[in-house]
């Protein structure tokens, strides 16, 4: 089975991965600007802080990386 490479399906862009355009051809993208894409991510942002702070029990840390998920 060969690898499949992340970067070959998203790329990051002010600090977010994003779908690769490329990849999208297919369907019509919409032009937004980057104050938009900002205000949305910050949206989300918010939200989880609120689902995290009303509803977490408590927060669990990130398992530790092994090489074997590194290369994935």
């Amino acid at each position: 089975m060969a690898e499949n490479s992340n970067m070959d399906e998203s790329i990051i862009r002010n600090n977010h991965y994003e779908v690769n355009p490329e990849k999208m051809k297919n369907v019509r993208q919409e032009k937004m600007s980057d104050e938009d894409i900002r205000r949305i991510v910050q949206m989300r942002t918010d939200y989880l802080e609120w689902v995290h702070y009303n509803f977490a029990k408590k927060v669990l840390k990130p398992p530790k990386t092994t090489n074997q998920t590194k290369n994935r």
